[in-house]
């Protein structure tokens, strides 16, 4: 499982104001996408 980086910076699909400081407007995002069933719970990756 690798991690995938957004094709553009957070501010152009997320309100980066609205996010209370979590998020950098001007900075790409990642994800990594889980397969299976899990907990409604933290994971840690």
């Amino acid at each position: 499982m690798a991690w995938e980086e957004s094709p553009g910076v957070a501010s152009s699909f997320v309100r980066a104001k609205d996010a209370g400081g979590l998020v950098d407007p001007d900075a790409h995002v990642y994800r990594k996408q889980m397969r299976g069933v899990f907990e409604n719970k933290d994971v840690v990756v």
